[in-house]
């Protein structure tokens, strides 16, 4: 490029130390955002960047000096200078503002002033006039509006550069804003608007933007109806009426055109017309109407119609039934308007009424009963409802089981049958099917059979059986065994010891109850003595014995009796020295 162009210079503005080079001309020109000027042109830039790097730059002849100055001219401004060999550094970085990298200058914020690029006796020149944000001269203001109406919200922006409008929204309760879409202008028309919003709107230029003040839209509407009222003669009601604006609103009520406000009362955002001891004449269509200004809203209509609550025709009746089987009640209601039923439980005993689920017919079927339960039907109609007689249903069962009993013979036993219902019922008992209800005796829900001297041929399994009218429910089998007294099945043996040693005698008897053991002991010049109550099987001798014979037996006895062990002959010989 040596010697085919003289003081040449482009100024370049370049984004993130991407730089833009052109070709040398004898036409020096400078280079902003991707737009030619001609020299001595003044640009306005914002001087927010939004963290955006920027340059200057000062392309020339490498046969020449390049200088940067600022508006004074040289020689006392002159920013930097760079001979031949220095090579162009990137905008990679912001170091000041403004603040020299070899032949850039670098702005992170537009700073307004007049610079020249050039050798040190010409130059070129350009003007940076920096400015801000736009201002807001006109904010949106609230506004009251109906869900029929639309309202016009009006901002006004100034500034240079270009000026842009966008509008944002949302919830009266604060939250996230978000854009409208298609909103880009002075004006905001809203329509059909359902709920009440928060509005603003956003202005901006190249500078930065600029939020105006938010504004409200409340929508003047009836957020609580009155509603339809069936009520019986002599009564109460209240119809209630609530708008979406609780202040500088006013409320009036008509009844079939007949104005009847004196009969309401108002608080904030809500209105209670309220009748005392509802009479025919009430009969009629009420409108409560909303005021605010110049707006108004009318709610929907409230028929109230006047009449009494059902009456009952049927009521359910008590039953017997068991645990396996299912009851069927009935409850028949009249009267005027739709009329609904609910059956309702509560324990035998008494308590707190509970709904039953899915019950909401005229029959009640009763399945797998497991206690007696007490039952009601509601009838309703929309002017109250009435309340069936209490009916009970019981369920015939066995409460308390006689128990598997283990007895020995000769003794006494009682097996106990308790039925859930104790009137008009009667008991019977049966012994392997054989009936012993003889054997029995039977006091209101209770039946007690009692076999005194329990024999070997009482073993067996006993049933007790309990009837009322046409039911009747049989308890678990409750078994009976008889047994006697134990059998010795291993007997003690003897043997020969050494005076001063011991040895072990073991026996070993079956039966049932509880088996005790015992040892006894006796020699040729004295009777038996028991000499262990330990209740074990084994049974080791005195050390101490002295030299002779020695007679052993053991008893084992149980709930039945006893049997002794055929007796064991224990030998003690000589002298038995542990030293030696």
């Amino acid at each position: 490029m040596a010697g085919t162009c003289l003081q040449c210079c482009i100024v370049v503005l370049v984004a993130f130390g991407v730089v833009a080079n052109a070709e040398c001309s004898d036409l020096v020109e400078f280079m902003v955002d991707n737009k030619t000027f001609n020299n001595a042109t003044t640009l306005y830039k914002p001087n927010n960047t939004g963290g955006v790097v920027h340059c200057l730059r000062c392309d020339r002849d490498f046969e020449h000096e390049v200088i940067w100055f600022t508006s004074d001219g040289p020689p006392g401004n002159r920013i930097s200078s760079c001979d031949i060999d220095d090579m162009p550094v990137p905008c990679t970085k912001t170091i000041g503002s403004p603040h020299n990298i070899d032949r850039d200058l670098v702005f992170s914020t537009f700073v307004t002033g007049t610079y020249k690029c050039g050798g040190t006796q010409n130059q070129e020149t350009i003007t940076i006039t920096a400015f801000g944000p736009p201002t807001i001269t006109t904010h949106p203001t609230s506004q009251l509006t109906t869900v029929s109406r639309s309202v016009t919200l009006n901002c006004e922006g100034t500034g240079r550069g270009s000026i842009t409008y966008q509008w944002q929204t949302r919830n009266i309760n604060g939250g996230q804003w978000s854009d409208i879409s298609n909103s880009n202008n002075r004006r905001l028309v809203v329509r059909n608007l359902q709920e009440s919003q928060q509005y603003r709107c956003v202005v901006s230029s190249e500078a930065g933007g600029i939020r105006s003040n938010v504004t409200t839209v409340t929508v003047l509407k009836i957020t609580t109806n009155p509603q339809d009222r069936l009520v019986p003669v002599g009564s109460s009601v209240n119809l209630t009426c609530t708008s979406s604006v609780s202040s500088d609103v006013t409320f009036s009520w008509t009844s079939d055109s007949r104005d009847v406000t004196r009969q309401s009362k108002s608080t904030g955002d809500t209105s209670i017309l309220t009748i005392d001891k509802v009479k025919g004449k009430d009969d009629g269509s009420y409108v409560c109407t909303v005021r605010s200004g110049s707006l108004s809203v009318m709610s929907n209509t409230a028929t109230l119609t006047v009449y009494g609550p059902p009456t009952i025709a049927t009521h359910p009746t008590s039953q017997l039934t068991t645990v396996s089987m299912s009851v069927t009640l009935n409850c028949e209601g009249t009267g005027t308007g739709p009329i609904t039923y609910q059956w309702q439980t509560r324990n035998i005993n008494g308590g707190q009424w509970s709904d039953i689920s899915n019950s909401n017919n005229r029959r009640l079927v009763v399945r797998n009963l497991q206690e007696s339960q007490q039952y009601r039907c509601v009838v309703s109609n929309g002017a109250g409802e009435t309340r069936s007689n209490v009916t009970t249903v019981t369920v015939l069962k066995i409460t308390t089981n006689p128990q598997d009993r283990l007895v020995p013979v000769g003794s006494s036993v009682s097996l106990t049958c308790t039925s859930s219902v104790s009137s008009d019922v009667t008991f019977s008992w049966t012994s392997d099917g054989r009936d012993v209800t003889g054997q029995s005796t039977s006091t209101g829900n209770t039946s007690a059979l009692m076999i005194k001297k329990v024999k070997r041929r009482d073993d067996g399994r006993y049933v007790c059986t309990v009837r009322s009218g046409s039911l009747s429910v049989t308890l678990n089998t409750a078994t009976l065994t008889v047994y006697g007294p134990p059998e010795i099945t291993d007997h003690p043996t003897g043997g020969d010891v050494a005076m001063g040693r011991s040895i072990i005698l073991m026996c070993r008897a079956s039966g049932l109850g509880t088996l005790v053991y015992s040892w006894e002991r006796r020699s040729s010049s004295s009777s038996w003595t028991t000499v262990s109550n330990d209740n074990t099987i084994s049974y080791t001798t005195d050390t101490t014995l002295t030299i002779g014979e020695y007679m052993y037996r053991c008893n084992v006895s149980n709930e039945a009796g006893s049997v002794v062990s055929n007796s064991a002959t224990v030998n003690v010989y000589g002298e038995y020295c542990p030293n030696r």
